[in-house]
């Protein structure tokens, strides 16, 4: 069930309602980011929960060396449920030497258009978080 924010009722989107979004998720890197593919996939309840739901380019900043990074923001056939990080997610990926194993932890802020990321390599993955979802 939706949730009213009270702006249009046919408009999913929270942060375009003038709510500030503030989104955390893991995804385990697989062979289809390396291999042939210059995007990221954002999960669909992240994008309906209001990920970059009115702009096209965030700031990537990894934890670790908090270096940005310019993104591009892509939209699916279904806006509503389907983005990807374009441009600046290949500069990302490959800069940080990813392998598949490896798990991305992101953090997201609607009001400042940032996404930061913690890479933690596979061998490190059943250390620094538990194994309960991808």
């Amino acid at each position: 069930m939706e949730k009213n924010y009270g702006g249009e009722a046919s408009d999913p989107h929270p942060n375009r309602l003038g709510y500030n979004v503030e989104l955390h998720w893991k995804k385990k890197f697989t062979k289809c980011y390396k291999k042939g593919k210059n995007c990221m996939n954002i999960p669909a309840d992240i994008v309906r929960k209001g990920f970059c739901a009115d702009h096209s380019n965030l700031t990537l900043m990894d934890f670790d060396d908090l270096q940005p990074l310019d993104c591009q923001v892509l939209k699916g056939k279904n806006p509503h449920s389907e983005m990807y990080l374009g441009k600046g997610w290949y500069e990302y990926g490959a800069s940080r030497n990813l392998s598949v194993g490896d798990v991305l932890l992101f953090h997201y802020f609607s009001y400042s258009e940032m996404l930061y990321v913690k890479h933690v390599k596979k061998d490190r993955v059943k250390y620094v978080i538990s194994d309960d979802s991808d």
